[in-house]
């Protein structure tokens, strides 16, 4: 089990690490959710959240960038679903630093509690399930005990890809919210 503490350590040392970036509002949430669901399939989830805030929010950060400071974190999180972990770096590098676990237990709220994948993807038929966890393979056995699809099936990279635009989504509107409350406060 992965907690929440452990999650806050990683993101700190990336934010030590990388630095504060500026990012614009993501006005297009869907089009941000395409970007994401395209680069899952180029690449894994990791980099389909990353690329989609670097190419529609204009994020300053290159995904080599994330994966050469990926040893320096303090606990491995290999096992977490990658499209969380891509979205924890955009939290680390892009919210203020009183904002960031607050963002971290709604994202992991909505992605263990909300009927996964929301988004349409390639418009086939994936049906959805709460994954219940944040590591991946759990997710991932969760839902095919759920739906009854095989974990290996194309049915399951589907649904992962389309998860790794719900979490840029959600994600997205998680920082709008935050960055204007505090854009408000400050």
């Amino acid at each position: 089990m992965f907690e929440i503490k452990d999650i806050l350590k990683n993101i700190k040392k990336y934010r030590d690490l990388l630095g504060e970036r500026a990012l614009n509002r993501v006005e297009d949430l869907q089009e941000l959710g395409k970007v994401a669901y395209k680069g899952y399939w180029e690449r894994d989830c990791e980099y389909g959240v990353i690329r989609a805030f670097v190419e529609t929010a204009g994020l300053d950060i290159s995904f080599d960038e994330v994966i050469e400071n990926k040893m320096k974190i303090p606990v491995k999180w290999h096992s977490i679903c990658g499209a969380l972990t891509g979205a924890f770096v955009v939290f680390a590098v892009s919210l203020p630093e009183d904002e960031i676990e607050s963002a971290v237990e709604e994202l992991v709220e909505f992605h263990n509690n909300s009927v996964l994948p929301i988004f349409s993807g390639n418009g086939s038929l994936i049906p959805g399930a709460s994954p219940d966890s944040v590591l991946c393979r759990d997710s991932i056995v969760n839902w095919a005990r759920k739906t009854g699809i095989s974990p290996r099936s194309a049915e399951r990279r589907e649904r992962c890809a389309r998860i790794t635009a719900d979490i840029a989504i959600k994600a997205a509107e998680i920082i709008n919210k935050k960055v204007a409350v505090s854009q408000v406060a400050g």
